[in-house]
């Protein structure tokens, strides 16, 4: 280390600086990676691996889990670094101001353990803001192996903090803008062309270690109806009151928990991991979904690609509203961001969605507060979100058995049909909820069109046997005629 120090010291000044912007670059983008590497890890290998046994098992494991590693996290916090707290972009910002960009050792060793096992073990915390920690925290340390003064150390803090975030999100962009905006304060700051090498170094090593996939996906989409635009101040206004109540909940209770004086400061980060473990395991039970525990990116992406219905966005965002405010309240190590991106995607849904089945209700079909299906002829696949969770198939664009498939084909008549709402059945309940729901439950009545008229008629009258190709169904068609293949007289 010593000769690399001499070496460079050794270059001119201009190429020196460039070398030690892709080394601060380089680290922080590694220690970013890394960090979502081993957080990841811990939440596949601990919650998720847990929703697949039992729910016996699944409730207490997950409880002990959760407390543990907030048991952990709250110790760790407490006993060697108070400032690693939190999402750490606020520390990291005072350690720039204050004392030009010099930040400990031991920021970057604890916030590294104690964020993979609060955040990997399910507490309901973001990963973004502790990845510009510790992507600041690895620049400035390496600023200051390479020779660095501890009143020179502002670039790398800076450069790591740009590298970090591009790698948290895969976006150099956005880690430029939010470190001149953010960190820096001056968008025509010098550091501008440091911290843009920087954020293209941190994206080139997710890109390289974690492949080109984005953070999120999109499904496709067509061109948007003129009710869609209606709905967008709504959608943006509900989500800024959101985001608002949070901002106030959560701050408000960080600043009163530091007073309560009865209750160890290592133990606060457990008690909010409690409520997060309450609420995420009576939303399981309820739905099937873990988007309370942790970063909740699996459900975020199925509400993005169309996947999940308005009740559930619903359910999800007041768990997770209640959840994030007790373990970032709590003096939980981990940050607010991913959070505040479940909460947009879900109110954004929740209100589109409902307005959607308001409009249906008022066009006099069914309007039970249902999941909408709308069943095309004989195109696969044939089904959304609701049949195939009725089925128990849970991977997109997957055709169901065929079971299922004619079942409700011949529930809602041959050729264009409109089924209108059919409540999700449990994934385990397979052909005889499908059946029991979609002919029975609800008694909604459905419009259906034939190729020359239309008319009503209760799910639970239909024949649930196949019309011969070359007839038409009608009233007058009794229900054993798909087994003779023949037209009655």
């Amino acid at each position: 280390m010593k000769k690399l120090v001499e070496w460079l010291a050794r270059l001119p000044e201009r190429p020196r600086t460039i070398f030690k912007t892709c080394a601060y670059g380089f680290a922080a983008g590694l220690v970013a990676v890394a960090f979502q590497l081993a957080m990841n890890g811990c939440y596949r290998a601990g919650i998720v691996r847990l929703s697949h046994t039992s729910h016996s098992v699944f409730l207490w494991s997950s409880l002990a889990l959760i407390l543990g590693t907030s048991l952990v996290s709250g110790w760790l916090l407490n006993s060697f670094c108070a400032e690693a707290a939190g999402s750490g972009i606020p520390q990291l910002k005072a350690a720039f101001w204050k004392n030009f960009g010099c930040v400990p050792f031991r920021v970057l060793w604890v916030k590294f353990i104690a964020a993979t096992l609060q955040i990997g073990g399910g507490s309901s915390l973001g990963r973004e803001g502790p990845s510009v920690q510790l992507a600041g925290t690895t620049g400035s340390l390496l600023a200051g192996v390479a020779g660095e003064a501890k009143q020179k150390r502002r670039v790398g803090a800076a450069t790591g903090a740009a590298a970090g975030l591009a790698a948290a999100f895969n976006t150099p962009l956005a880690g430029v803008t939010f470190v001149l905006e953010e960190l820096i304060g001056d968008l025509n700051s010098r550091l501008l062309g440091s911290v843009l090498l920087g954020a293209m170094l941190g994206a080139l090593v997710a890109h390289g270690i974690l492949g080109p996939q984005p953070s999120f996906s999109l499904a496709a989409i067509g061109e948007p109806a003129w009710r869609s635009y209606l709905l967008v101040p709504l959608v943006a206004a509900a989500g800024t009151l959101v985001g608002v109540a949070f901002q106030k909940t959560a701050l408000g209770l960080r600043a009163r928990q530091r007073k309560w004086h009865g209750i160890p400061a290592w133990l606060r980060p457990a008690l909010g991991g409690f409520i997060c473990w309450a609420l995420g395991v009576l939303v399981f039970f309820q739905t099937g979904k873990l988007g309370v525990f942790g970063l909740g990116y699996d459900d975020l992406s199925e509400a993005l690609t169309g996947k999940l219905i308005w009740q559930t966005a619903v359910l999800l965002l007041a768990a997770k509203f209640v959840a994030t405010v007790a373990c970032y309240g709590m003096g939980g190590c981990g940050g607010i961001f991913s959070p505040t991106l479940f909460f947009g995607a879900m109110t954004g849904l929740g209100i589109a969605h409902h307005r959607q089945h308001e409009r249906d209700a008022g066009r006099g079909g069914p309007g039970t507060g249902d999941e909408h299906i709308d069943c095309v002829r004989d195109d696969p696949p044939i089904f959304t979100r609701a049949a195939a969770d009725a089925r128990g198939v849970d991977q997109p664009g997957h055709q169901p058995p065929a079971g299922a498939a004619q079942f409700l084909r011949r529930a809602a008549g041959t050729g264009w049909a409109h089924c209108g709402t059919l409540r999700p059945a449990a994934r385990s309940t397979g052909m005889a909820e499908a059946t029991r729901l979609a002919a029975g439950q609800s008694q909604t009545r459905h419009r259906r069109f034939t190729r020359n008229k239309a008319y009503s008629k209760p799910v639970a009258e239909l024949s649930l046997h196949p019309v011969p190709r070359g007839h038409r169904r009608t009233d007058s068609w009794p229900a054993d005629a798909g087994r003779s293949r023949s037209r009655p007289p």
